[in-house]
């Protein structure tokens, strides 16, 4: 089969594994008990957790390239961080983080399968690309079941503060490199960074070429200083402050889009509530 690109049948193979693979969890175990719910999901986040750091010797490319390649277990990227702190979220009852778990995982994991960047222009059933598609398919079903199964139950009063837990990851990811660079495991100036293109950095410090379509749409909301050098003028992204305006009202509308998906009764309860609320006349205290 020929190398995945946008359209080819390697492409919509795998989304439609991903769906097929979500409808046969959904329906074997939808009406098994909260706890046999748990420990299926828990065991799928495991999985993925084992195989973030198995790659180092499944995959050839990291194998050949150890101990440096170790940078590609670390927290690199969002998804990285989620396979990593997904099956702890899990076990734990704060809400906050279950709400990023559901909402981040979902969108995150389903944006992997409609552009997959791991996955272009490479063998279909290597390795890597096997473990890029199963890691991403565990982000987004796990989460999604745990919203469908109301194992977790998002709120709309709550996703304010969601982009705040985004903006902490993001950070987590700036300190990850320049630990990486401390340790000697990488070897890059700030520069290399700022070029957007080394590594895969999410966008902490810009937008990569392969995601240059989303340019427009991010710039548009991001201020002009944010996007500048201070000294020389030059076209720059300051590392995180560059994203934090778009990200947040971008990422307002999209979790409210998977509120109204997984909680549309209670969304639209809320919705209505205010409007008559604000709909009532005062009453007078004569």
């Amino acid at each position: 089969m020929a190398s995945i690109d946008y359209g080819t049948p390697s492409y919509f193979l795998y989304i439609g594994i991903m769906v097929a693979l979500t409808a046969f969890f959904d329906v074997l175990f939808k009406n098994r008990s909260t706890r046999v719910k748990t420990l299926v999901l828990f065991l799928l986040l495991l999985s993925a957790f084992g195989l973030h750091f198995l790659k180092l010797i499944l995959v050839e490319r990291y194998a050949r390239g150890l101990p440096y390649t170790v940078t590609y277990a670390s927290l690199e990227n969002i998804c990285a961080v989620s396979v990593i702190v997904f099956p702890w979220i899990f076990l734990s009852r704060h809400r906050g983080l279950r709400d990023y778990m559901v909402i981040v995982g979902t969108l995150s994991g389903l944006a992997a399968f409609l552009i997959p960047t791991e996955g272009i222009g490479r063998d279909p059933f290597s390795a890597g690309v096997l473990r890029f598609y199963y890691s991403h398919f565990v982000i987004f079903v796990v989460p999604y079941l745990m919203a469908k199964w109301k194992l977790h139950r998002i709120d709309l009063r709550r996703i304010f503060v969601l982009p705040f837990y985004v903006y902490g990851v993001m950070a987590l990811i700036m300190v990850n490199e320049f630990v990486l660079n401390a340790l000697g495991l990488v070897n890059a100036t700030f520069q290399d960074y700022l070029s957007a293109e080394f590594r895969n950095t999410a966008f902490v410090f810009g937008i990569p070429e392969i995601l240059s379509d989303f340019k427009p749409f991010m710039y548009a909301l991001t201020p002009k200083v944010f996007l500048t050098h201070p000294i020389t003028g030059d076209f720059l992204h300051w590392p995180i402050l560059w994203v934090m305006i778009p990200l947040y009202l971008y990422g307002i509308v999209l979790a409210s889009m998977v509120c109204f998906f997984f909680e549309g009764t209670r969304s639209r309860a809320l919705l209505k509530g205010l409007f008559i609320q604000k709909k009532e006349p005062c009453q007078s205290n004569v």
